[in-house]
């Protein structure tokens, strides 16, 4: 696809190009790529809520008192 453009074609875009990396470098100067290195994952471990922070989270309006079936006439 490229190959067949016309030297002309290929000149406009190579032009867009130029410009555009012109406005990147006035947008953001000094800025250089460095690429990340893909480095040794820490394991993580899903972290455990104690269970009087799980406690808390109930909701005491739904909550209603135990009924014991024999006391009910």
């Amino acid at each position: 696809m490229w190959r067949n453009e016309t030297e002309e074609e290929k000149l406009y875009w190579k032009k867009i190009a130029d410009r555009k990396k012109m406005e990147h470098v006035q947008a953001h100067p000094g800025y250089v790529y460095r690429l990340k290195k893909p480095g040794k994952r820490r394991k993580t471990t899903p972290s455990k809520q104690p269970i009087s922070t799980l406690e808390n989270t109930c909701v005491p309006e739904l909550v209603t008192s135990i009924v014991n079936p024999s006391t009910i006439d």
